[in-house]
């Protein structure tokens, strides 16, 4: 039996690039180069030329330094969706809702990132703005493309202008002409009914059992003032510390009879 010790070969450790990695006219220094130009994501390149995305992202760090980052800027006009968006004062859902109709062609930049060329915003440009009409936001005064009947550029100012409607609208005297179906009819019963001497006062989720209206129904009756409330003298809320609003039993149980006869009529 042979005992000779053999020694396996040493693996040849992997040191820093040489200089003529990064010789521009070198096949991976190109491949960067022209990948970086159409704005691919760094785990592509990096998987093009066989590094992490690390790697990669210092390869470009390297090519910008020794050759000036001009030579990595995009050799065509691309946006992504969020300045697609800015620029043409539209949300970014009706930009995605129409790539994904096929009504705007893109192209990915990984899973998560598409991008626009000018055939693209031309499209979007005519998808949402035919005539070319611009328009000012009436919440944050800035010019977007006016779609349809939109007041406002963004879904942000959308928010603030439904916001701000709700509390016009919560702001009004409840009366028989600033409110319509059976909360109309529930208005009218109360305004007709005698006030109870020892009031019993519930939580919303006690109304939701009692009536068989959803939360959501109840608190517009309390916040229209259509039912009585009052705040509870200890319960708040964990979110915003407010008091947890009461509802009068009474005036609920009414609302549950006269939404029950609606919905009978209605069916």
């Amino acid at each position: 039996m042979d005992n000779t010790f053999v020694a396996a070969p040493l693996k040849k450790r992997r040191g820093r690039p040489s200089s003529a990695s990064y010789d521009i006219t070198s096949e991976r220094v190109q491949t960067v180069i022209a990948m970086v130009r159409r704005r691919a994501t760094l785990q592509e390149v990096g998987d093009a030329i066989g590094v992490t995305r690390e790697g990669a992202r210092k390869v470009i760090a390297k090519i910008a330094q020794r050759y000036g980052a001009e030579l990595l800027e995009p050799n065509e006009k691309v946006w992504n969706v969020h300045e697609a968006a800015r620029e043409l004062g539209i949300s970014d859902y009706f930009i995605k809702k129409a790539c994904d109709l096929g009504k705007v062609s893109f192209r990915r930049r990984g899973e998560r990132i598409w991008l626009l060329d000018e055939a693209g915003m031309k499209a979007l440009r005519q998808r949402f703005s035919p005539e070319g009409e611009r328009t000012t936001c009436v919440v944050c005064g800035k010019e977007f493309f006016k779609r349809r009947t939109r007041k406002s550029c963004s879904n942000t100012c959308s928010n603030e202008l439904d916001r701000r409607s709700y509390e016009k609208t919560v702001s009004k005297e409840p009366s028989l002409e600033s409110l319509r179906g059976w909360r109309n009819d529930v208005w009218e019963k109360l305004q007709s009914r005698l006030p109870t001497k020892h009031e019993e006062w519930i939580g919303v989720h006690e109304a939701v059992l009692r009536s068989g209206l959803s939360p959501m129904q109840i608190n517009w009756l309390g916040r229209r003032r259509v039912v009585a409330t009052r705040p509870h003298p200890e319960a708040k809320w964990r979110v915003n510390g407010k008091s947890i609003t009461l509802y009068a039993a009474s005036e609920i149980e009414i609302a549950r009879q006269v939404f029950e006869s609606y919905e009978q009529k209605k069916g």
